[in-house]
């Protein structure tokens, strides 16, 4: 898909809830985790 699809959707907000997190964190730490989570979950899901 796209950048225009729902693939591209969720990117975005994940982007901005990641930023949410850090300005609410007031650290990158958080959001580092809470990606690296979602990567591992997604590695795991297409394996």
């Amino acid at each position: 898909m796209g950048p225009g699809g729902s693939l591209g959707s969720a990117q975005a907000a994940a982007g901005w809830l990641l930023g949410l997190l850090r300005l609410r964190a007031g650290s990158v730490l958080p959001g580092t985790l809470v990606h690296a989570v979602s990567n591992l979950v997604a590695g795991l899901i297409a394996a």
